[in-house]
């Protein structure tokens, strides 16, 4: 049975994390665009000598191919080392023995969705977060409906049902909130529960578009988000896949039917298992427009894969294309005519 440094030593790491996000080698390192956050610029870098890689942006320590394959596929640490096992069978890989130092394991889902759920309710939401909602098209139904809160970061307003929780992290005998302010973005399971949140951040220094996270080593009590798929329910005779959750939230107000906001083109792992418990008689691809040629072409690559991948399970397929706007939801709300495969049907 292999160990962890066996794994670094017969796995390439760039292998592993190309299959996710096109890669692109700068002298002894590689550069891709990060599938853990909405990322235009480049900004994970992989360091084939050492086996690791790291976002320069939502990731506060440099992790291994084990943890990369744990937050993309958003499972745990044995799921992550089966998944690695089966595709490398020449392999035989042992788990790790202990938790790293300081790590705790991500709290179930249920204790996740109670504490958002009561720290939403704490929170509330600003009258100017309120404001750029309707803005983005968003009625004030809509915007109850989602559960939107303003992110206040610093000492929690409650103590979460368990460690675990993204976004908790314990100083002393305090939890705290770790985490830009911005709007807080409720990203729901298939079946309604908060899994994690996504944050509008207020200040797009950073990023636009950030996770509540907090990993260990560097945070006491918390853990790491993931990247889940937000499912916004809705009609399930068809299921829309679109890029983002605030957009899936827009686009779904919209059109009434269930949408998917995957986190990025390349986190689309979770959709299958999606599909299989709504049962849609038909799934519509709908990601961003993107007007630079080359990030458009490393989206289509993902969507490719997708689109193998739910052709493959069998879901009868279609793409949507409009004019003018980048995303499903500005198209929308502009009144765009949305037409999907040259046979299919339109919306207006």
């Amino acid at each position: 049975m292999a160990n962890c440094a066996a794994i670094k030593q017969s796995i390439r790491i760039e292998d592993v994390i190309g299959r996710v996000v096109p890669l692109k080698r700068h002298g002894h390192w590689y550069v891709g665009r990060c599938p853990f956050h909405d990322d235009r610029h480049p900004s994970l870098v992989v360091w084939p000598k050492t086996g690791t890689w790291k976002c320069m942006t939502c990731s506060p320590v440099r992790d291994d191919v084990i943890g990369f394959v744990v937050r993309w596929k958003h499972c745990s640490t044995p799921d992550a080392l089966r998944w690695l096992e089966q595709e490398h069978p020449e392999m035989s890989i042992a788990p790790r023995t202990k938790p790293a130092s300081g790590e705790t394991p991500l709290a179930a889902l249920p204790d996740r969705d109670a504490t958002y759920q009561a720290l939403l309710g704490q929170w509330g939401l600003t009258a100017p977060h309120r404001i750029a909602l309707r803005a983005r098209g968003l009625s004030e139904r809509a915007i109850d409906k989602a559960g939107f809160a303003s992110v206040i970061p610093g000492i929690a307003p409650i103590t979460p049902v368990s460690a675990g929780v993204p976004g908790f992290a314990r100083r002393g005998s305090r939890w705290r909130i770790v985490g830009p302010a911005g709007i807080a973005i409720p990203v729901r399971d298939v079946h309604g529960q908060i899994q994690a949140i996504h944050v509008r951040a207020d200040d797009a220094s950073r990023g636009k578009y950030r996770w509540l996270s907090t990993p260990a080593p560097t945070y006491v009590g918390g853990a790491a988000s993931g990247a889940p798929v937000h499912v916004v329910r809705g009609v399930d005779d068809v299921v829309w896949i679109t890029e983002g959750p605030l957009k899936a939230i827009v686009a779904q107000a919209r059109l009434g039917h269930t949408v998917l906001g995957v986190p990025g083109a390349g986190a689309w792992t979770p959709v299958l298992d999606i599909l299989a418990v709504v049962q849609p008689q038909r799934v519509i691809l709908a990601f961003d427009r993107d007007p630079n040629p080359e990030t458009a072409a490393k989206v289509a690559q993902h969507v490719g894969r997708l689109t193998d991948a739910i052709r493959n399970a069998g879901w009868p397929l279609m793409r949507a294309c409009w004019d003018g706007p980048k995303g499903l939801d500005d198209a929308l709300v502009a009144g765009a005519r949305i037409t999907w495969d040259p046979a299919g049907g339109s919306v207006t």
